[in-house]
């Protein structure tokens, strides 16, 4: 005889044992209300980028507000397995074993620039890292070559030393993530890369960057362009590359902003006719340590301003308007759809603590308060982490909501 469910389990029984009646629930919907004030998160996009160029700078740097974000803390983890080291305040020193729990590090970057034949670096689940990698270790392979040279009493004509391959893999669901046009990008930088099935990770990448001119038809990411970059840019002369068709170029724009405050020299212009986009590097060689706060998040805040907007207001506190966080675009969406917001200067503890602070002296409170709600027409090819409060201002809309540049959002998680 069968026995009967645990009290537990009663819910599932009942509706298995009645699954012929009319069991519709009644569900009663509540408007979304939302009041209050919260501090916004660091800037994960901006924490990332600093974190690893300051580990490949020949001085320390300072960076405080790095957060606890889950990709953060990959990152900390790589790089300590490259043999960085961070110390907080309390002079502590931090590798491998014991990971900093404080937001502020001074980054020591003496061990990895001496010792460049790290072979397996492991992301978790962040595609930013894999990607933003697969980018530098060609450049960062380069750099060590010429060094190797120099040593050698000045011979220019020493034989450099067998050529180093690097492993990159991860963990969940970054192993289901196509990296196809990544390893497409970099075969047109001439750089070998191979895929498990040829098309997930592990990533096996050997060779390395020589200063040129190089043209890529297209790709759909800016995470292996922004590595791209700073490996450049560690090079001992200028080099250019041209990109046919580049999804969310604002965030590679941020990464040549913030690789400016370590001494690198990125810029970039249209292509012939407006087509494409075409990256200046300047092989500056050697980058420098840096002091920076990093900024807060748009991109965490976005989805909570487009409630705000919905029924309440809400003030999100340490947001920089100025920024180049590609997300900072959130602002124009919500004044398009109707909601009325504020700007607050506020002087906080982070420029205090900095010498330099990403593009602003200042940060600031913003306060967003529902009002309208006009339906929208937003492209958001640059900014597809944009997709989901946008998805949430469309719902709630007195209108027909149109959302463009949608494809990108294939691979996201």
């Amino acid at each position: 005889m069968k026995q009967p469910p645990h009290e537990s389990e009663q819910s599932l029984y009942n509706l298995q044992s009645h699954k012929h009646r009319d069991i519709t629930p009644n569900i009663t919907c509540k408007s979304f209300l939302s009041h209050g004030s919260l501090q916004a998160p660091p800037s994960k996009s901006i924490a990332q980028r600093a974190l690893i160029l300051a580990s490949l700078a020949e001085s320390p740097s300072h960076l405080i507000n790095i957060g606890k974000n889950s990709d953060v803390i990959a990152c900390l983890h790589v790089l300590a397995d490259m043999g960085i080291q961070f110390f907080q305040s309390d002079s502590s020193i931090h590798d491998n074993q014991s990971l900093p729990h404080d937001d502020s590090i001074t980054v020591v970057p003496q061990q990895l620039m001496n010792e460049s034949n790290v072979s397996l670096i492991n992301c978790g689940e962040s595609a930013t890292l894999a990607r933003m990698f697969a980018g530098i270790f060609p450049g960062f392979w380069a750099k060590h070559a010429v060094l190797n040279i120099r040593k050698a009493a000045g011979i220019r004509s020493v034989k450099r030393r067998s050529e180093q391959t690097v492993t990159i893999t991860g963990s969940g669901t970054l192993l289901k993530r196509p990296m196809i046009q990544t390893a497409n990008f970099l075969n047109a930088l001439h750089v070998n890369v191979s895929l498990n099935d040829n098309k997930y990770l592990p990533m096996k990448i050997s060779g390395t960057f020589t200063p040129g001119h190089y043209c890529c038809e297209s790709i759909d990411t800016s995470q292996p362009v922004s590595g791209a970059l700073i490996g450049f840019s560690m090079l001992d002369a200028n080099s250019e590359i041209f990109i046919k068709a580049q999804p969310s170029v604002p965030y590679t724009i941020l990464t040549a902003h913030v690789a400016k405050y370590f001494g690198a020299d990125i810029s970039f212009d249209s292509g012939a006719g407006g087509d494409g986009i075409l990256w200046h590097i300047n092989g500056v060689e050697s980058l420098k340590g840096a002091n920076l706060a990093i900024e807060g998040d748009w991109s965490s805040s976005a989805l909570i301003l487009a409630g705000a907007a919905l029924d309440g207001s809400i003030t999100v506190r340490g947001l920089n308007p100025q920024s180049l966080q590609a997300d900072a675009v959130i602002l124009d969406y919500l004044s398009h759809y109707g909601a009325k917001y504020s700007i607050t200067p506020l002087h906080t503890a982070l420029s205090q603590k900095s010498a330099v602070n990403i593009n602003s002296d200042l940060l600031y409170a913003v306060t967003v308060t529902a009002d309208q709600r006009h339906a929208l027409c937003v492209d958001v090819t640059h900014t597809p982490d944009l997709f989901p409060a946008v998805c949430l201002l469309a719902a709630g809309s007195n209108g027909t909501s149109r959302i463009y540049g949608i494809n990108n959002l294939q691979g996201k998680e």
